[in-house]
Formats: C-alpha cells, sequence, structure tokens
C-alpha cells in the first residue's frame, strides 16, 4: 500500500519532533561550570552593585550563548 503525501509528511514531522525533544531533555555538552561561563571570573563587584535586569532565554538561538552574556 503506497502512502499519502500527507502520511509522508505527517512521518516527517513526528521524526523532526522525537529529534528536537531528545535535544533538549538529553545532557548538555558543553561545559556549564560558573568557571567556563563567566567571561571575567577574577572580577568583584563592589558591594551595593545592582545587577541589571537581562532578557530571559526564549528558546531561540545557542543556549550557551545566551549563558555567556551573563
Amino acid at each position: 500500500m503506497e502512502k499519502s503525501k500527507l502520511d509522508v509528511i505527517q512521518q516527517k514531522m513526528h521524526d523532526l519532533e522525537k529529534k528536537l525533544n531528545g535535544g533538549l531533555n538529553s545532557k548538555p555538552t558543553h561545559d556549564l561550570r560558573y568557571k567556563k561561563l563567566c567571561l571575567h571570573p577574577r572580577v568583584e563587584l563592589p558591594s551595593g552593585f545592582k545587577i541589571p535586569k537581562f532578557n530571559m532565554f526564549d528558546g531561540n538561538g545557542d543556549p550557551i550563548s545566551h549563558l555567556k552574556d551573563f
């Protein structure tokens, strides 16, 4: 029995969803320790320093690059 175009598209969508969900739920391959993410690990902030507001990660782009912005 031949698959219809709709069946083929649905199967491809299903496979894509599995790949995406697997990628989001898998263990990170990057080192997420503070020392590796921080651009200036030896900088000490003065007392009374207020941390500026940052944009939340919206799921688009590279999450590691987003973390390095902090």
